[in-house]
């Protein structure tokens, strides 16, 4: 008896409970196994099952009879179960889940020999002793073992990248597991394999149930083929909806199904779910439709906090609406060990009562924190940060006499104390806890002592001071003295430690001696973890502290316990693989954020991980397996809803972080449901001030010039024709184009969909079909006397034409998001740093203080001082700074930078001498100097044509010696890492370009100058030397008179074709970079959101690269920077 099943998650668990009542109605006492592929996959099976088998079961007979020696398991387990008796039989033990670490170092410190190539030149820690690499190397393994490819294929692979290494750590591996009889998961799986295949009845009689198998690698394929040959009872349930292209990962489990049992499956129809009609086309490019699905709403946020309470909101008015319960609600957060714990927080606040449907891993927990906060502080050489960290996790145990009731000392107040006592950071390698420590904390008792015997008299009320509150902190003192002695005492004890249980001891000892640990379950499931750590011995010798670190945080991560606060009655908690086949009436998902959920798997820099030959049918494009697993998972959670779906997504993870964009699973969905919009019969006129009031309400852009913002968060064809018009307001012609928007508007996700086939005036080009006439008469003008271009503004367009679009012809550029804490930004600090070298070396010239010999510099260090400090008022009069301390290093940081170009300009002043600041060039107003060009330079191109420029440039110097000129052009960024040509493919023209300019300048105003040389002074960060008469150090970038003539052919070429690409209407976004790429700006861009999902661009990035209408823009790139 066999059946191959497939269809959604709903549909499958009610099969599924059909099929075991008919089972019982013949068999009543038969065993039935259902087995799936993963703990959270059977926990979701163990709760839903009944329900399912109560709607199953007929109205006269007990619906949990239906379960009546039902075994629920998943594989690992299994699998244990039938190799135990070969295991045994070996003399074989399971490997301990968190030694495999261990078992990695120790394989790696074998190897040295070789495994050379890992080594870096140079660096302080070698990287084969990092925990980052043992985990690469770790999953390089599990990966090669789940491909069935053993130490001696690997080593024939010599196409892949460190193969041999990675051979040689694998082979040492399994010699350790060898001479230990241990047995890891694969080998147990291959164990299993081996008994059902020689021994068929290892099997037994049960019916076996395939229940939530998606993706299976070679290991679980053979394991479960040899099953399905053994089990003459069996049925398969497959999640896959027939002709969705987001589970042709499953194809290939159907398809070992089908060859194993030779029948043809059975697919169930998605028949209910509010998301049905969507899930069969995402991920099909060429699925055209789009749904009006007003129950399925997409969001973002800010930042996590802001995302998940309009979550709790949205959950509140839902209630209110459709009379729900919250046990209706299921919210999936990413798996990691911080989403959950924040989320549930969030929830709860809002009044939400919240069901975790997975444990909690014992390092959430309270003492597992204070564990691995006392690890941290001990190993850190009792950094005081650390140990504060420690104090205001756990309540020390010790520092109050025995019999007596805890004071109440806080962290904080210990902190401060600290502080006080001059204790600024940790234990250096000259230093020892006395000196760093202890005797700052005992002159500060002293000190206290002193102040409690030396009181003022009682009748100096004013001056008295609060004895009973000097003691207290004198008392604290003295515990925080005690303290620190029994943390350098375990610190001591741990760095001495040679083996695993000489290290867990003086762990052990040390935690329980320093923290009040109480006899919690909590606290002997850890000490159970410490007791397993203690046999790693075996395993070898004791790796570096960081790598025991990690195995302890992986070890306690790996242990769950029972969480306390879950509410049975509350909303579902748990992650995309408890959720895929939950059944739930409203779901929601949040953090669906570009790269983290569903997430995509990284390829390590090892990559050798053996390709398993997967392909995507559908689309007929590889795919990455995991990726394929995630969106798979991510569809049939969206099946498993049967009334409401909110999808969202946060747009920065911190305020240090940039922007995030929306995944590419949550682009799939918003390019089907968002419902499109008719137009209107009647074309409306331009109304500048109704728009802009009706869409600041909805967007989160905003243009320079009066211009309504859009009306999602992607820039798409609607939008680039409303900020045009925008920008043309108030003229005929932009009254036109607002008339014609409700003949061309469509939704802007619905639009976004033309970027996937080729591109057009969405993403920027309008040569072939244009959007609009005016759009194009403007874009023909660029670099004409009406509409001259800056060079920062070519530059910016050889990096990325479509920013150009955006941000040089529409004016459009994304709302800052508003910050706790204010900051002074980069182009705030590059903006001052101009003006006070400015200021600075103007009044030199006037004054002509310039001095005679380098070691004179430092005299004019106070007229420096005095223009700074006059600045400095003018911008904390203006109230745009940041709080005390954080505009003290800003402002310091800024100063130290001018400073350094002040002091490399005049450090040889007896060949150059600053003459010029800020020579403009078509830049009207009071800023540029006075001999400045009215007019934008007029600079000849090769076919003919002129190209207008205008600009600024720094500063001229003038050779006091022959006639030569320089031009120097500050930077408040860095260097680039490489330069292709001398224009670096037309991103670095500005000293090219004003070097050109300024000999123009100069010869139309009759001065027998020329310009010899030009330079860009990075001056981001300067390194200061010991000697106090250097410079410091920085990064500039020199062109000398020879460079500067060869150059000039090549900035012929880079402006002739930037000119004309612009011209005819050329903006793709292609930055240098693929997009996803580790050197890629697009992360960081002000525009990204523009070009929705990073994936999706990525992908659009590589087509446009091989569009031969691309040609001419992408032949600045040729090899040497000349077109």
């Amino acid at each position: 008896m066999h059946e191959i099943v497939t269809g959604p998650p709903p549909a499958l668990f009610s099969r599924l409970a059909g099929k075991i009542l008919e089972f019982r109605t013949h068999e009543k006492f038969a065993r039935i196994t259902v087995l799936t592929p993963d703990r959270q996959t059977r926990n979701v099976v163990r709760d839903a099952l009944p329900v399912f088998v109560a709607q199953e079961a007929p109205p006269a007979g007990p619906a949990r009879a239906g379960l009546f020696n039902v075994r629920i398991t998943y594989l690992p387990p299994w699998a244990g179960e039938i190799a135990r008796l070969r295991i045994e039989h070996l003399g074989l033990g399971p490997l301990p889940r968190s030694a495999s670490l261990a078992v990695i170092s120790e394989a790696v410190r074998r190897t040295r020999h070789q495994t050379k190539a890992f080594e870096v030149d140079g660096a302080t820690l070698d990287p084969r002793d990092r925990p980052s690499f043992l985990r690469a190397v770790l999953r390089e393994i599990v990966d090669l073992k789940k491909a069935c490819v053993s130490p001696c294929d690997l080593r024939e692979r010599s196409v892949a990248r460190y193969c041999r290494e990675i051979a040689a750590i694998y082979d040492a591996s399994e010699t350790i597991l060898q001479s230990n009889k241990w047995v890891d998961q694969s080998e147990i799986l291959a164990l299993a394999t081996e008994r059902l295949i020689t021994d068929p009845c290892a099997a037994g009689e049960d019916l076996y149930l395939f229940f939530g198998f998606l993706h299976l690698n070679e290991l679980e394929k053979r394991c479960l083929g040899a099953l399905a040959d053994a089990a003459s009872r069996a049925c398969a349930y497959v999640p896959s909806v027939p002709g969705g292209v987001a589970f042709a990962v499953a194809e290939p489990t159907i398809a070992l199904f089908e060859t194993k049992w030779g029948i043809t499956r059975s697919s169930i129809p998605a028949k209910s779910g509010v998301a049905r009609e969507i899930v069969g086309d995402l991920f099909c490019s060429d699925a055209e439709e789009v749904h009006e699905n007003p129950a399925i709403c997409v969001a973002s946020a800010p930042e996590p906090a802001q995302e998940i309470r309009e979550a709790a909101r949205w959950i509140w008015r839902v209630i209110e609406e459709d009379d729900s319960r919250f046990q209706d609600f299921q919210v999936i957060v990413p798996d990691n060990r911080h989403s959950a714990r924040f989320a549930a927080d969030v929830l709860r606040k809002a009044g939400i009562p919240v069901n975790v449907a997975f444990e909690e891993p014992l390092s959430d927990t309270d003492a597992g924190r204070g564990l691995m906060l006392f690890l941290e502080a001990v190993e850190s050489g009792l950094l005081r940060t650390r140990v504060m960290d420690l104090l205001s996790a756990c309540r020390p145990r010790g520092t109050h006499p025995p019999g007596e009731q805890a004071r109440s000392v806080t962290s904080s107040d210990w902190d401060r104390i600290a502080r006080l006592a001059g204790v600024s950071g940790g234990i250096r390698p000259d230093r020892s806890v006395r000196s760093e420590w202890d005797d700052r904390l005992a002159r500060y008792e002293c000190a206290l002592a002193w102040r409690i015997e030396h009181q003022p008299t009682e009748g100096e009320e004013n001056a008295v001071e609060n004895v009973a509150s000097l003691r207290r902190e004198h008392e604290a003192t003295r515990e925080l003295r005690q303290l620190i002695h029994e943390l350098d005492a375990s610190r001591e004890a741990i760095e001495s430690a040679s083996s695993w249980e000489g290290w867990v001891a003086a762990v052990k000892q040390g935690w329980q001696k320093t923290a009040e640990v109480r006899g919690s379950e909590e606290v002997r499931q850890i000490e159970l973890v410490l007791d397993e750590i203690a046999t790693y011995d075996a395993a070898g010798k004791l790796p570096p502290a960081p790598v025991r670190w990690i195995i302890l945080a992986e070890a306690l991560g790996h242990r769950r316990v029972s969480t306390a606060r879950s509410d049975p009655h509350g909303v579902t908690l748990t992650n995309l693989a408890g959720a895929c086949i939950r059944p739930c009436r409203a779901l929601v998902m949040v953090a669906l954020s570009d790269g983290e959920f569903p997430r995509t798997t990284a390829r390590t820099a090892l990559s050798v991980q053996p390709d398993d030959g997967f392909y995507h049918e559908f689309s007929g494009l590889p795919l990455d397996p995991q990726k394929a697993i995630d969106c798979a998972m991510f569809a049939m959670a969206l099946s498993a809803a049967s009334d409401r779906v909110r999808l969202s997504y946060s747009r920065r993870t911190d305020t240090a972080m940039g922007e995030k964009l929306p995944s590419s699973a949550l682009m799939e969905v918003i390019r089907r449901v968002i419902p499109l919009e008719e137009s209107s019969p009647v074309a409306s006129l331009w109304d500048e001030n109704a728009l802009h009031r009706e869409l600041s309400e909805r967007g989160e852009w905003a243009v320079r010039e009066p211009v309504p913002k859009p009306k999602e968060c992607w820039l798409n064809a609607q939008e680039l024709i409303l900020a045009h018009a925008a920008s043309a307001a108030g003229t005929s012609a932009g009254e036109e184009i607002a008339g014609r928007v409700g003949r061309h508007a469509r939704d802007g996700m619905a639009l976004l969909r033309a970027r996937d086939s080729f591109p057009g005036p969405y993403d920027g080009w309008f040569a072939e079909r244009a959007m609009d006439d005016v759009l194009l008469n403007h874009v023909s003008s660029l670099g004409t006397a009406d509409n001259p271009l800056s060079a920062r503004a070519l530059e910016t367009y050889a990096e990325c034409p479509f920013r150009f679009l955006v941000m040089r012809i529409l004016k459009t550029e994304p709302l800052p998001e508003p910050e706790i804490v204010l900051d002074f930004s980069g182009m705030d600090s590059g903006l001052v740093l101009h003006e006070l070298l400015a200021e600075f070396f103007r009044r030199l010239i006037r004054e002509q203080l310039f001095p005679q010999r380098p070691a004179s510099v430092r005299n004019l260090r106070p007229l420096f001082d005095e223009l700074a400090e006059r600045k400095r008022r003018e911008l904390e009069r203006g109230g745009t700074i940041p709080p005390g301390a954080i505009w003290q290093i800003r402002w310091t940081a800024l100063l130290e930078s001018a400073w350094a170009a002040i002091a490399w300009s005049l450090g040889d002043a007896r060949s150059w001498e600053p003459s010029l600041v800020e020579v403009g060039f078509g830049v009207p107003g009071g800023r540029v100097d006075e001999a400045s060009s009215e007019d934008p330079a007029y600079l000849p191109l090769p076919d003919g044509g002129t190209l207008a420029v205008r600009g600024i440039i720094d500063r001229v110097d003038f050779c006091r010696e022959t006639s030569c000129a320089r031009v120097l052009d500050y930077k408040s960024g860095r260097k680039p890492r490489t330069l292709n040509g001398l224009t670096n493919s037309g991103r670095l023209v500005q000293a090219l370009l004003y070097a050109r300019m300024l000999n123009q300048w100069l010869q139309e105003k009759a001065l027998a100058k020329e310009v010899s040389e030009a330079w860009y002074l990075y001056l981001r960060n300067p390194v200061k030397t010991d000697d106090t008469d250097s410079v410091p150090i920085f990064d500039t970038l020199a062109f000398s008179a020879e460079k500067l003539r060869d150059g000039q052919e090549e900035l012929d070429g880079v402006l002739s074709v930037i000119i004309r690409c612009m011209r005819g209407g050329f903006f793709l976004p292609l930055p240098q970079d693929p997009p996803n790429g580790e050197h890629c700006t697009c992360a960081h861009c002000d525009v990204a959101v523009a070009c929705g999902s990073l994936s999706g661009l990525t992908s659009r990035w590589k087509r446009y690269q091989k569009d031969t209408r691309g040609a001419c823009f992408l032949s600045l790139r040729s090899k040497g920077g000349a077109p």
